[in-house]
Formats: C-alpha cells, sequence, structure tokens
C-alpha cells in the first residue's frame, strides 16, 4: 500500500491538533466535518517529492521546505509511534505554489514526473503529474488567500 500523504489546509496547529484528538487520529479526508477540500496522494512527502517540485517551480524557494511536526505532541521523541502524523508546511511553500503560472505546467510537469521517486510513473506520465500540480496549487491558492497554513497527515 505505501505510505499515504493527504494535504489540507487549516488555521493553525492547534484546531489540527484538536481534530486529531477528537477523531482517532483519522485523516481530513476520512471526515464528514471536515470543510475543506483534501488532496490524497501516495507517494508525494512534503520534503523530498514536493519539495523538488517547490525547487522547480522557483528554484530559491527550495531551501524553505521543512515541515514541522505539529501532531502526535511528542512525537519527534516517540521512537515507537507508527503513525499517522501531521506536519505543518512552511508558508513558504503554500505561497510557492499558490504563486505558480500555470502557463509553465507542461516543462514543471515533466520534469517533476521524472525524478527518481516517481519510479512507478517515470514512463511520461505527465498528465498524473499535472493533475496533482494543478490540485495542490488550487489547494495552496484557497489556503493562502483565507489566511490558512497547509498541512500534511501522513500514515505508513
Amino acid at each position: 500500500m505505501g505510505a499515504l500523504y493527504d494535504y489540507f489546509r487549516a488555521a493553525d496547529p492547534a484546531a489540527v491538533a484538536g481534530l486529531m484528538d477528537r477523531n482517532d487520529a483519522a485523516s481530513p479526508a476520512d471526515l464528514d466535518e471536515w470543510p475543506t477540500p483534501v488532496v490524497e496522494l501516495k507517494q508525494i512527502d512534503p520534503t523530498v517529492v514536493l519539495g523538488q517540485l517547490i525547487g522547480f517551480i522557483d528554484p530559491s524557494a527550495h531551501g524553505g521546505t521543512g515541515d514541522r511536526l505539529v501532531w502526535p505532541a511528542g512525537g519527534e521523541q516517540d521512537t515507537d509511534h507508527e503513525g499517522p502524523w501531521v506536519t505543518l508546511l512552511p508558508d513558504t511553500m503554500r505561497d510557492t505554489l499558490a504563486a505558480f503560472d500555470h502557463a509553465r505546467l507542461p516543462e514543471v510537469a515533466d520534469r517533476w514526473i521524472r525524478v527518481e521517486e516517481f519510479g512507478d510513473y517515470r514512463d511520461g506520465d505527465d498528465e498524473f503529474a499535472a493533475d496533482t500540480i494543478t490540485e495542490l496549487t488550487g489547494l495552496a491558492r484557497a489556503a493562502r488567500d483565507a489566511g490558512e497554513h497547509l498541512f500534511c497527515w501522513m500514515s505508513l
């Protein structure tokens, strides 16, 4: 099955932590109460694969891709915790995605789908990459416009 990565937007880490605590750590994608769209992905982690997309969109922004664990509390020290986790993505990452010029979509999708981590898709599935970029940039625009942040729920 592999790792699951669900990207979503929320006002702040406290709201996300409360949601996770109330709902047995379920992904926002699985919750009827979650008010905004969730981008459900496999293989696209926030640090490496999404970080490479950020670098293709804006090479000067690539250094700002470090996400921060916000749930579970103290999870950095709990080496036995097997997930799920929620991380907060930097607002620089949100803003880079939100500012993406879709005229560049074919070029960026073609570069991104060729990264090593997309081994299963490397036969030139630019459509998958383009659709994913479109979903992520739409989510980022909505988050930016609402004054919210991007988060990633992940599970093994």
